[in-house]
């Protein structure tokens, strides 16, 4: 969660600054072991 003031930043880039209109979004952080990269993605 060390980055969340940038994926802040490059969410409102993305999605613009009104947060009326901004769909769901959760940013979840955890120490994995070794050279490891999870990328999760939802569609709805």
């Amino acid at each position: 969660m060390e980055d969340k003031n940038k994926i802040d930043s490059a969410w409102c880039e993305w999605i613009g600054n009104n947060s009326d209109i901004w769909p769901q979004r959760a940013c979840l952080g955890d120490a994995l072991e070794g050279d490891v990269l999870l990328k999760f993605q939802s569609l709805w």
